[in-house]
């Protein structure tokens, strides 16, 4: 946030929903990969060890 926008506010030529929604898509991306990574390398050390 800058200096000028200490409360949060949208300004008008900002397109909360689209910035909410590409947030939410972003979250989701990484809980998965994590996920996936995760899984990723259990199954690593279960057949490459």
């Amino acid at each position: 946030m800058t200096d000028e926008n200490l409360d949060g506010a949208w300004k008008p030529e900002m397109d909360a929903e689209a910035h909410e929604s590409g947030y939410e898509g972003f979250v989701a991306f990484t809980k998965y990969s994590i996920i996936g990574l995760t899984v990723l390398m259990i199954l690593m050390a279960m057949f490459l060890v």
